[in-house]
């Protein structure tokens, strides 16, 4: 990318100066400044206009000094075509993406969310089969197509092939600029001590976007009379971002005022809860935020993701025309107890069940009025009843995890058979599933035919795979976890088109020999080799995994450097954890001995683990990564 951008502005440079070549003293100043502009083309091409027309060092110096002032002032108005020649719907969504902080990698699924609840996509664009989230992103992929934005695809796509987005310094300011101009929506970076907040509320704009910065921030809204008219509120917690504890909301964060709110959005912050004595003898908690958030009963989204909270109140169930709510909150929780209310809320469509959960009463959580809903994540059957499914005719994206139950694994087969569920989109994650009698086998053979299964996740002895024939090919992901597998799995799926991602973990596979054949795993860019204790080699065949860019490979004692490494030209990491010496020693040519294989460790990060002891040379003993290209 650096090289393009570099030979983009070259071309420019000399359409319009005969200089053969740059002196090292321009050429230097010229990449920096060719780096500033961060990949945008016409960025580029104006800066190597302006430059061509300057014939000494000082002048290329001057324009250096003020670059961001040149981009800013010359930049924005080239870049102003682009915006202009989006279709009329896709020019707010594109605003929308001024919101987010600076370098922000944005979460695609949220912002196609967002451009929903604020109806911005289309409602004659959603037809039968076409969800507005299909339209979202459809809505992203135009601006991407006109590198207005870039976009990061999922691994292992299940629902959606877009992971994340985000856009350049110019491209966010071109969006600000253009939002300025409609009053769009207002940003509040730094609060405290500044005049933002008394600029938001000569503000007239719905929406108002908050990156927290220290505790006093959480104020912000406390009997606040101009933000009446607030419709979105997104925010941000910046402690998150930097990996430092969260900002604690408490009662003082008042929302219940803003009545017109629709949409709720909190990133990373921390939900606090209050324990205030009863009579004395007992101690009752509760949280003025969320009981205020319950009153806000016009919320279409409320999403609490990556956020510390430990529980929700039963008043939830107040928000009756909440479309979408996202309780899949920070790893660090280990269990969230939930209001056995979700039911009641009949215009959800989009559910995100937290990782761990349970009730208040210790009841299955009840989600059979939920008619409307279309995505239903961490539908976990031990504390979920499986048979409400039945009434969730709506569903297109269901992503459900099972502890060893056949009767529950049985049920959503037959389930998934029915005609009228063609359409849901299946991630399964079953633990504890030993296949050692037919009728657990047969279910399993028959979940991996079920043609819209994307992200399949198994725990258990199941010795054999099916026929590669038998096997979904729209299957992106298998974690195969414990399988105990007998033959090479790598036959059979290595002719999946659209697998993308593969685990082998636990003894998966007790062979010693694996071969990834010529002309497979035409898409697989993942690749992780776990525990596996008996593998002893591992051939990588010419023309195979020609995607392959990521490896990890762990605690597999008797591994060898495997052979064909060199075939392996989309490798960007290789990761090695638990292996022994003499493995790494190998890969890393410590011991002297290099060949084609090992040769391509020159051009891939590997990793090892500080915590693993792995004889290094002297110089590198204090360093995790080794050879970065």
């Amino acid at each position: 990318m650096k090289n393009d951008a570099w030979k983009l502005f070259m071309e420019e440079y000399r359409r319009h100066n005969q200089e053969d070549k740059l002196s090292a003293e321009k050429e230097n100043i010229g990449k920096e400044m060719v780096k500033r502009c961060e990949g945008v083309p016409l960025a580029i091409i104006k800066l190597g206009q302006e430059l061509a027309g300057k014939e000494s060092l000082d002048e290329w110096s001057i324009v250096h000094q003020n670059l961001m002032s040149f981009l800013t002032d010359n930049v924005l108005q080239v870049l102003a075509p682009s915006f202009d020649d989006l279709p009329d719907h896709l020019k707010l969504c594109f605003i929308y993406l001024g919101l987010w902080p600076e370098d922000s990698v944005i979460d695609a699924e949220k912002l196609y969310h967002f451009w929903i609840v604020e109806g911005l996509v289309k409602p004659q664009d959603i037809r039968v089969g076409v969800t507005a989230l299909n339209v979202a992103e459809q809505y992203l992929t135009e601006p991407a197509r006109m590198s207005m934005v870039e976009v990061e695809e999922e691994d292992a796509p299940s629902v959606r092939r877009l992971k994340f987005c985000r856009v350049t310094r110019m491209m966010r300011q071109l969006c600000i600029s253009k939002g300025n101009q409609i009053n769009f929506s207002h940003r509040i970076d730094s609060l405290v001590g500044s005049n933002s907040t008394s600029s938001f509320l000569r503000n007239k704009t719905g929406r108002l976007f908050v990156c927290l910065e220290k505790l006093e921030d959480s104020g912000i809204l406390a009997k606040k009379q101009h933000t009446w008219n607030l419709h979105s509120l997104h925010i941000l917690d910046a402690h998150k971002r930097q990996a430092k504890r969260p900002v604690r909301l408490s009662g003082k964060f008042d929302v219940e005022e803003l009545r017109l709110l629709r949409l709720l959005d909190f990133d990373g912050a921390e939900i606090g809860w209050d324990e205030i004595a009863a009579d004395g003898r007992s101690v009752i908690r509760r949280s003025e935020l969320l009981e205020g958030i319950s009153k806000l009963v016009r919320l279409r989204y409320l999403s609490f993701k990556r956020c510390i909270l430990t529980q929700l109140p039963a008043a939830i169930s107040n928000l009756l025309c909440l479309q979408v709510l996202d309780l899949r909150v920070d790893d660090s929780i280990t269990e969230v107890i939930l209001p056995n209310v979700l039911w009641k809320m009949r215009k959800m469509k989009h559910l995100y069940l937290p990782r761990m959960f349970r009730t208040y009463t210790g009841d299955k959580l009840r989600l059979d009025g939920l008619t409307e809903l279309e995505t239903l994540e961490n539908f976990i059957t031990r504390v979920c009843n499986v048979t409400d499914l039945q009434t969730l005719t709506e569903l297109h994206n269901l992503a459900v995890k099972i502890d060893g139950d056949l009767t529950d694994l049985q049920f959503i087969n037959e389930h998934l058979k029915q005609p009228s569920n063609k359409q849901i989109q299946l991630s399964i994650d079953v633990r504890n599933f030993d296949c050692f009698v037919d009728n657990r086998h047969s279910v399993i053979r028959e979940l991996l035919q079920y043609r819209a299964i994307r992200i399949f996740c198994i725990e258990g002895h199941i010795r054999e795979l099916p026929p590669k024939n038998k096997i979904s090919p729209s299957l992106t992901k298998l974690v195969l976890i414990g399988s105990e597998l007998e033959k090479d799995p790598m036959e059979s799926l290595s002719k999946l088109p659209n697998l993308r991602v593969l685990v082998l973990d636990d003894n998966a596979f007790e062979g010693t020999d694996m071969v990834s054949p010529p002309s497979g795993f035409t898409e697989l860019k993942r690749l992780e080799i776990l525990n596996l204790i008996f593998l002893e080699s591992w051939t990588i065949q010419n023309n195979s995994v020609p995607k392959l860019s990521s490896i990890k490979i762990e605690n597999c004692p008797k591994l060898r450097i495997p052979d064909g490494f060199k075939f392996l030209a989309a490798l960007k990491k290789l990761e090695i954890a638990k292996m022994p010496k003499s493995f790494a020693n190998m890969l890393c040519g410590i011991d002297g001995r290099r060949d084609e294989d090992t040769d391509i460790v020159e051009y891939v990060k590997i990793t090892f683990p500080i915590t693993d002891e792995i004889t290094r040379s002297q110089d590198e003993a204090s360093s995790s990564d080794v050879h970065t290209a």
